[in-house]
């Protein structure tokens, strides 16, 4: 099997699960790139990663292409950290910036390789990153311009070259990523039941954030330790576990 027919599976497989999931979560934009190159590590910094105080990466650079016409749309930094021996891969937690003529998404996944059964067009792992069922991993406070404050969801798979990974710090990539966004409106519902289940909110799920609805968040906030900021902030959605 060639690489590209391993990508379109990939992307078949990527977008039909992103797609049943969004339908669910009633989202309103998908975005399909193909990240691809060969690139250099360099060490960069990163947003801090909360469990471990991370706060640089062996990052990446690679180009976005539209996996339809492989025509440019940008470009994608992908940064490494905390990684470790998974079975005969590795896993590793990688930071995104997909950066776009529209503004830049940033993503965070934890990922995995293992190896390729049969070396496909010199490629020589599968690489992927699937985040949990109703989870966002756009860190929405680092994205930018058209994209800021967008919650939602980056997956994706494909192959990798590890070869010269070890010696040289080099990888190869081409895979397919699906960044799907999620309806403000269906996350301050998801939100309200949330708050609805935890005894802090009594009104209407309309997905309206309304004084009620604040005033329950800013009580969830108070309860568990969070910034009160009112807001359906990264870390409020992350508790309550809604995009």
């Amino acid at each position: 099997m060639s690489t590209l027919r391993v990508l379109i599976a990939t992307a078949l497989l990527l977008i039909s699960t992103v797609c049943l999931t969004s339908a669910a979560m009633g989202a309103d934009q998908m975005l399909v790139v193909r990240m691809t190159g060969k690139a250099t590590g360099q060490t960069r910094s990163i947003p801090v990663i909360e469990e471990t105080g991370t706060t640089e990466g062996n990052c990446f650079d690679v180009e976005l292409l539209d996996p339809k016409n492989n025509t440019h749309l940008g470009t994608a930094s992908r940064c490494f950290t905390d990684v470790k021996t998974a079975q005969e891969g590795l896993a590793w937690t990688e930071t995104s910036f997909l950066t776009l003529q529209g503004g830049t998404i940033v993503a965070r996944s934890r990922a995995t390789l293992q190896p390729l059964l049969e070396v496909v067009d010199n490629m020589t792992h599968l690489i992927g990153a699937v985040p949990a069922p109703y989870a966002t991993n756009l860190l929405v406070a680092h994205n930018t311009e058209q994209f800021k404050k967008m919650p939602g969801r980056l997956r994706f798979g494909g192959v990798v070259d590890l070869s010269n990974f070890h010696e040289k710090n080099e990888l190869v990539f081409d895979d397919i990523a699906v960044i799907t966004f999620a309806d403000s409106h269906e996350s301050v519902k998801l939100a309200q039941a949330s708050l609805q289940e935890a005894n802090l909110y009594t009104g209407d799920i309309d997905g309206i954030l309304g004084p009620n609805t604040i005033a329950a968040i800013r009580k969830y906030q108070t309860k568990h330790g969070l910034p009160v900021t009112g807001e359906l902030d990264e870390a409020t959605r992350k508790a309550l576990g809604t995009p």
